[in-house]
C-alpha cells in the first residue's frame, strides 16, 4: 500500500511538471523573463526569439543549471549574453558552472576588483574560453532580436579594477525594453546608489522592478519606487533566510504604491510574458 501511495505521488509530481512546462510554453509572447527560485540569491533568464537568451546573475550555487535545463530546449547549449551585476557569492557562484557547461558568447561585468573564489574562477574561464567581454557602465546599449533593447544605467562611470568597501554599491543596473513594456534589474544597489541614479535624470520608469538586494531595508527608497512606478515588483529571496528579507517596510512601501509583489520564496520560479505582463508561477500551477 505504501509503495502504491509513493508511486501515485511520484506520478502526480511528473504530471504537474509536464503541465507546468506546457503552460509556460503555450500562448507565450516572443520574450519572457523568468526569475529563478535559487534560494537566497539572484538569477534571471531573459528568453527571446531565435533562441536568444540573456542570463543575469547565477545565484549562490549550481541550482541555475537545473533551471536552465527546465526552461531551455535540450539542444540549446548556447547563452548569448551573461550579465554579472556584481561579484558577491549569491550572484556569481552559479555562473562558474554555466560557463563550464554552456557556450557563452559574451559576458558583461563591471570588472570591479573582487577576490572571492567563484569570481576568480569566473575570470579564469573567461580568459580560457576567449569569451567576448563588455564592461558594464552607463551608456552601454545592446539591441537584440525581436526589437529588444538592453540599456545599462549604472554604474555611472567605469569601475573596473577598482576596490570598493561595499561591492553592492557597484551593482550593474539595466533596463530591458521590448514592445511597450520594460523591466528594471537592480542587483543589490543600495539607497545611496539609487539616489545617484535618480540624479542622472535617466528614465527609470518600468512595468516590472526586480527589487534590490532581496527586499533589504538598505535598498528600494520611496523616491526610487516613485521614479520607477512599477506595476509588478519581484523579490528574489530565500525561504526563511536569516537576514529577515524581505523587510516589512519594503513590502508596505510597494503595497502603498499599488505594485503587485511576487516573491520566489512563496511562488517558486516567476515567469512574466513581455507582451502582456501575465505572471505565471510554478507553485500556483501545482496547487491547482
Amino acid at each position: 500500500m505504501k509503495r502504491k501511495i509513493i508511486t501515485i505521488i511520484s506520478a502526480a509530481s511528473v504530471l504537474a511538471g509536464i503541465l507546468f512546462f506546457i503552460i509556460i510554453n503555450s500562448d507565450s509572447d516572443e520574450y519572457r523573463v523568468i526569475f529563478f527560485d535559487v534560494g537566497q540569491g539572484d538569477s534571471i533568464l531573459i528568453d527571446g526569439p531565435e533562441n536568444f537568451q540573456i542570463l543575469i546573475d547565477g545565484g549562490p550555487d549550481n541550482t541555475v543549471i537545473q533551471k536552465l535545463g527546465q526552461y531551455l530546449p535540450f539542444y540549446d547549449r548556447t547563452i548569448e549574453l551573461v550579465i554579472l551585476t556584481h561579484p558577491d557569492a549569491d550572484h556569481v557562484t552559479g555562473l562558474v558552472e554555466v560557463l563550464e557547461r554552456y557556450q557563452v558568447k559574451t559576458i558583461m561585468d563591471t570588472e570591479v576588483l573582487a577576490t572571492n573564489d567563484a569570481y576568480v574562477r569566473l575570470r579564469e574561464l573567461i580568459r580560457q574560453k576567449s569569451i567576448e567581454e563588455i564592461i558594464g557602465q552607463q551608456g552601454k546599449e545592446l539591441r537584440i532580436p525581436g526589437e529588444g533593447v538592453l540599456k545599462v544605467l549604472y554604474p555611472i562611470e567605469n569601475v573596473s579594477g577598482r576596490e570598493f568597501k561595499d561591492i553592492n554599491s557597484t551593482s550593474l543596473v539595466a533596463r530591458f525594453e521590448v514592445g511597450q513594456h520594460s523591466f528594471l534589474f537592480t542587483g543589490d544597489l543600495p539607497k545611496e546608489g539609487e539616489s545617484e541614479l535618480i540624479s542622472t535624470r535617466q528614465s527609470l520608469k518600468a512595468d516590472v522592478l526586480k527589487v534590490g538586494h532581496h527586499g533589504s531595508k538598505y535598498s528600494t527608497s520611496p523616491a526610487f519606487v516613485k521614479a520607477i512606478d512599477p506595476a509588478i515588483a519581484v523579490i528574489q529571496v530565500g525561504e526563511k533566510n536569516h537576514f529577515g528579507h524581505p523587510d516589512k517596510s519594503i513590502l508596505e512601501l510597494l503595497s502603498d504604491y499599488g505594485s503587485q509583489v511576487v516573491r520566489t520564496d512563496q511562488a517558486g520560479d516567476i515567469l512574466i510574458d513581455c507582451g502582456n505582463l501575465r505572471v505565471k508561477t510554478k507553485k500556483s500551477i501545482d496547487s491547482n
